[in-house]
């Protein structure tokens, strides 16, 4: 994504906005198509299947993000013209839930007091242990053992309602840097060349 960022970043809008919404779309490549690429891509596409895996929206989504925030409006822009739809998905997926990682103390703990409970529980029962550990870092000692003993006793949970919660949470999280509230961190360095 940092690479692809870069490249992306050097093409003019109307390119930025047609690569974006091609990667968007695009899930696999045919064998056949790959076969001009260089030795080691082809190569690697001749193990089990004769495709390529390239991510679709969720990977174009976290090029984005690593995009300085400048272009990653004008492009999104664009994709909105020719898709709303698709522009919103793109924006929603910029930022993942792991992001929220990067939050200071200060922030993780306004981010929390605007979250719905039942979201956290479905996000954290689906997220990684450290993950878990920080999210309850930022909370109470009691707070955080009856979160602990309410994820222990859950039963299991769909991985689209997990998605959704966690999803649910970054939206909350991406409102509130907008509102200055909390700073979260959802593009390349501005002052890069």
């Amino acid at each position: 994504p940092s690479n692809a960022s870069r490249i992306l970043r050097y093409m003019d809008q109307q390119r930025q906005a047609e690569v974006t919404m091609r990667m968007s779309k695009l899930r696999q490549i045919p064998g056949d198509l790959a076969d001009g690429l260089i030795a080691s891509i082809t190569s690697a596409l001749g193990q089990t299947d004769d495709y390529l895996e390239v991510g679709g929206i969720d990977k174009t989504a976290r090029i984005l993000g690593k995009m300085r925030t400048k272009d990653q409006a004008s492009i999104i822009g664009a994709v909105e013209d020719e898709d709303a739809e698709l522009a919103e998905l793109l924006q929603r997926r910029m930022v993942v839930f792991e992001d929220l990682r990067q939050l200071d103390r200060r922030s993780m703990q306004s981010l929390l007091k605007n979250v719905d409970k039942d979201d956290m529980l479905r996000a954290l029962k689906g997220a990684d242990p450290e993950m878990v550990d920080f999210f309850l870092s930022n909370v109470s000692k009691r707070q955080a053992a009856g979160i602990a003993e309410e994820l222990e006793i859950m039963g299991g949970i769909q991985k689209s309602a997990i998605r959704e919660a966690q999803e649910n949470i970054v939206a909350e999280a991406i409102k509130l840097s907008d509102e200055g509230v909390i700073y979260l961190d959802m593009g390349g360095d501005d002052d890069e060349e």
